[in-house]
C-alpha cells in the first residue's frame, strides 16, 4: 500500500469527509469479508471477488445491491466481483451492516477506500486547475473548459473523455499523463494517427525519442514508437509507450512485463467488439492499470452491448454484468439495442464515467476557424513506383537546350509528383475520412485530382459522397448542394479550384479536409469559405494532411501555416501585390527544390 493510502485511512475519521465516506465501524459485526482470486478467463469470468459470510440481513441485501452476485441457498454467504466500481456500494452495506474484514482482503480493500477519498477530494469542485504540476514536462497552454476535462481525468481515474472533434482531447489526454506522473504509460491509437500522436508527444511534453537516445533534455520523460519493432531484450525500455489496435496482440505480453500504470485509448470505440486479439490484449492491459482513459467524439453507439464493453474494458464492473446491463438499459425485444441512449448518456455523466462537451456549448472559447496540420502516412511503394516517369521528365528536361521546351517538360514532371503525392496519401486520407463519417461529422473534402476524387468516392461509396469536382453538370452540382444540406450524405468532394461561387454549404458543414494542396494560399481561403461563411454558427474545422513525399512540404511552406498548439496560423488575406509576390516566389522556390530532388534519384 501507499504512504498516500496509509495516510488517508489513518485520516478517516479526522477528515471532513461525508458519513458515507468516512470508514465504517465494525464494532459488532454480523458478517465477515474475505477475498478469493480466481483466473481470469477470455470471456473476462474469474479475477478477484468479494465474499460476505454471516448474518442473512447483510447476505441478502449484498445479493440485491451487487451485478454479478452469487448467493448460497442457505442465505450466509454471497460472493461478487470485486470491481473498484462497486466499492462505494460496498462502503454503503459496511455503514448499515457493521463488517469485518479479513486479513485476504484488508489491502485490496484498503486501496479501494484510499483511491474512493482522492476522488472526492479531486471532485470537490472540480473547479479549473492550472497547467499541469506533475512532472512540470507539459508545454502546451489549455483552455479553461481543457483544465475542467483535465481536472475531470485526474478526478476520476478510469473513464472516457467523450468531447467533440477539435476541442482538444489529445492535448488534454498528454497534460493529463504529465499531471499524475504515474510511468510507464501506453497511447493505443489507430493507425493512420500514430504520426500526429508522435508529433503531439513531441510537442507538448518535454520528451526525447528513445530509439535515439542520446537527444533530450535532461529530466525528460523517453518514449517510444512501438510500430517496426519487434519485442525482445534489445526493445528500448521508456516512460511513454505508442502503439496502434491492430499490434496490441503482440505486444501485450511485453508491455505487461513493464507494469504499465497509465492507458490512453483513442478512439475508444475501437473496443467495442470483444473476442479479438486488440481487444482482449487492451483489456488485459486496462485490468492492471491506475489510469485508463477512453477518447472518443462517438462514444455512445445505439448498440447497447457495444457501449458495454467499451466501458466494461476502461472500467471494469462500472456498468454491472452484460446481463445486468442488458435487462437495466436494453429494449426487451432486443436486448442488444440501447432502449433510451439519452438516459444512458446522463447515467455516465453522473457516474463521472464520462465528460462531454460539444462546439457549441464551449463556442465562446473557441475561435470562428481553427486549422489543424493532420499528418498522415503514405503509401512509399505507390509513391515510388509513380515517381519513376516524373524523374524521368526532369533529368530530360536538364538536357534540353530551348527553355520553352525544358520549361514546359519540367512543368510535367511537376505535375506528375504532385499527383503521385496525391494518389500515395489517399489511403490515409480515406481512413482520416472514414473516422470522421462514422463519427456523423458533415465533412467538406477538397483535392486536385480526378483520380484521388476516385478514389475517396470508391472506398467510401457506402457513406454516399457527392462530388463537385468540375466534371458534373450544373445541374448535377445543385443537386450535391441540394443533397448535402439537407443531410442526405456527410460527404461532399470538391476540386480545390472548383470552391468559388459555391454557397448553402455553411448550414451543415462543420469540418474542412484538404487531401491535396495548391501552390496558391488563396485557393486554400477560399476552400475553407464554404464552410467559414455568413449561416455558420460553430466553429469551422479545417484539417491539412499532410506527408513528408513529394509536393506536400513545399506547399505547405508556401501557405505558411505554422504548428502552434494544433492550430495553424495562416493569414486570411493577402493584404497588398507584395504578398502575392512573396508567395509566388516562394513557389518558385520550392518548385525548383522539388526538381533537384527529382534529378537526383537513381
Amino acid at each position: 500500500m501507499t504512504t498516500t493510502a496509509l495516510t488517508l485511512l489513518e485520516q478517516g475519521h479526522a477528515r471532513q469527509l461525508p458519513p458515507i465516506l468516512q470508514r465504517p465501524d465494525d464494532r459488532g459485526a454480523i458478517a465477515h469479508l474475505t477475498l478469493s482470486i480466481s483466473e481470469e478467463t477470455p470471456d473476462g469470468r474469474g479475477g478477484p471477488r468479494w465474499s460476505l459470510k454471516g448474518s442473512p440481513t447483510a447476505v441478502v441485501m449484498a445479493d440485491k445491491l451487487f451485478s454479478g452476485a452469487r448467493c448460497s441457498k442457505a442465505r450466509d454467504a454471497v460472493s461478487w466481483p470485486a470491481d473498484s466500481a462497486s466499492f462505494e456500494d460496498l462502503l454503503m452495506l459496511m455503514h448499515r451492516f457493521p463488517v469485518s474484514i479479513g486479513r485476504t482482503a484488508a489491502e485490496l480493500w484498503a486501496e479501494q477506500y484510499s483511491d474512493l477519498v482522492a476522488s472526492y477530494e479531486e471532485r470537490l469542485a472540480l473547479a479549473p486547475i492550472g497547467a499541469p504540476k506533475g512532472g512540470g514536462r507539459f508545454k502546451g497552454t489549455l483552455r479553461d473548459f481543457q483544465k475542467e476535462g483535465l481536472s475531470f481525468m485526474v478526478a476520476h481515474r478510469k473513464t472516457v473523455l467523450g468531447d467533440d472533434m477539435g476541442l482538444g482531447k489529445t492535448i488534454q489526454a498528454l497534460a493529463l499523463l504529465d499531471r499524475i506522473d504515474d510511468w510507464p504509460a501506453l497511447i493505443v491509437c489507430q493507425p493512420h494517427v500514430m504520426k500526429h500522436w508522435e508529433r503531439s508527444i513531441e510537442k507538448f511534453l518535454d520528451a526525447r525519442d528513445a530509439s535515439r537516445p542520446l537527444t533530450g533534455a535532461a529530466g525528460a520523460i523517453s518514449w517510444l514508437s512501438l510500430r517496426g519493432y519487434k519485442q525482445g531484450r534489445d526493445t528500448p525500455k521508456a516512460d511513454l509507450y505508442l502503439a496502434h489496435y491492430l499490434i496490441m496482440g503482440a505486444w501485450e505480453n511485453w508491455l505487461r512485463a513493464r507494469g504499465v500504470r497509465t492507458i490512453i485509448f483513442d478512439e475508444c470505440q475501437e473496443l467495442r467488439h470483444p473476442g479479438t486479439k486488440k481487444h482482449e490484449s487492451c483489456r488485459t492491459l486496462a485490468r492492471s492499470a491506475k489510469t485508463s482513459i477512453g477518447l472518443s467524439g462517438t462514444p455512445i453507439y445505439n448498440k447497447g452491448i457495444e457501449v458495454y464493453n467499451v466501458w466494461n474494458t476502461i472500467n471494469r464492473g462500472c456498468l454491472g454484468t452484460k446481463v445486468d446491463f442488458q435487462r437495466t438499459w436494453c429494449s426487451e425485444s432486443d436486448v442488444y439495442l440501447v432502449e433510451n441512449p439519452q438516459a444512458l448518456g446522463q447515467y455516465l455523466r453522473d457516474r463521472g464515467l464520462l465528460l462531454r462537451r460539444t462546439k457549441a456549448e464551449v463556442l465562446s472559447e473557441m475561435p470562428e476557424k481553427q486549422r489543424v496540420i493532420e499528418p498522415i502516412d503514405a503509401d512509399n511503394a505507390k509513391f515510388a513506383e509513380l515517381l519513376k516517369e516524373a524523374i524521368k521528365l526532369a533529368k530530360d528536361a536538364a538536357l534540353v537546350r530551348d527553355p520553352f521546351d525544358r520549361g514546359k517538360m519540367e512543368a510535367e514532371a511537376l505535375a506528375k509528383t504532385r499527383m503521385a503525392t496525391g494518389v500515395a496519401k489517399a489511403p490515409g486520407v480515406i481512413a482520416f475520412l472514414r473516422a470522421l463519417l462514422e463519427a456523423e461529422q458533415p465533412t467538406l473534402v477538397f483535392a486536385h485530382h480526378h483520380a484521388v476524387h476516385d478514389l475517396i468516392s470508391d472506398a467510401l461509396e457506402d457513406f454516399g459522397p457527392v462530388r463537385i469536382t468540375g466534371q458534373e453538370t450544373m445541374g448535377q452540382k445543385d443537386t450535391a448542394v441540394k443533397r448535402f444540406a439537407a443531410g442526405d450524405t456527410n460527404l461532399c468532394q470538391i476540386a480545390l479550384r472548383a470552391a468559388t461561387g459555391i454557397d448553402g454549404l455553411q448550414a451543415r458543414a462543420r469540418v474542412v479536409v484538404f487531401a491535396e494542396f495548391d501552390w496558391s494560399p488563396a485557393i486554400h481561403w477560399q476552400a475553407e469559405d464554404r464552410a467559414h461563411r455568413m449561416g455558420q454558427r460553430e466553429s469551422v474545422l479545417a484539417y491539412y494532411l499532410t506527408t513528408d513525399l513529394g509536393t506536400d512540404p513545399g506547399m505547405l511552406e508556401v501557405l505558411s501555416i505554422k504548428e502552434a498548439q494544433a492550430l495553424g496560423v495562416m493569414h486570411d488575406k493577402m493584404s497588398d501585390e507584395s504578398d502575392h509576390a512573396l508567395a509566388q516566389a516562394a513557389a518558385e522556390r520550392h518548385k525548383a527544390d522539388i526538381l533537384t530532388m527529382l534529378r537526383g534519384q537513381k
